[in-house]
């Protein structure tokens, strides 16, 4: 009975690590950068009738005092609490910034955007 459990207790163990063999063998597996992602923010979806999806671009202003996100002429969405680095960063670059939507979600009716 003992030397029955060693192999069947092996078995698993050897298949495991040849599956991991491919992906040690990749030459990009400590190199990640991981620098170049943008952090997401929150809006509330404010447009109806508009359809979002992940990688469409906006462009992202202030209306008054209030930091939104545009296609095009149409305010599609208001961001919720933009943190101060987001709003020192408008500033900087003039009050106008490229947006990507990360995510949608319809349900509730917000959106991640990443402002570049």
């Amino acid at each position: 009975m003992g030397m029955d459990f060693v192999r069947i207790a092996a078995k698993p163990f050897r298949k495991g690590l040849d599956r991991s063999r491919i992906d040690l063998a990749k030459p990009d597996l400590l190199t990640q950068n991981f620098a170049d992602e943008t952090r997401a923010y929150s809006a509330s979806l404010v447009r109806e009738g508009v359809k979002l999806k992940a990688g469409d671009e906006l462009l992202v202003t202030f209306n008054e005092a209030v930091l939104v996100a545009k296609k095009g002429m149409d305010t599609i969405a208001k961001f919720d609490s933009p943190s101060p680095e987001l709003i020192e960063a408008m500033n900087l670059s003039h009050g106008i910034a490229y947006g990507i939507v990360h995510e949608v979600y319809d349900m509730a009716g917000k959106a991640e955007i990443r402002v570049c």
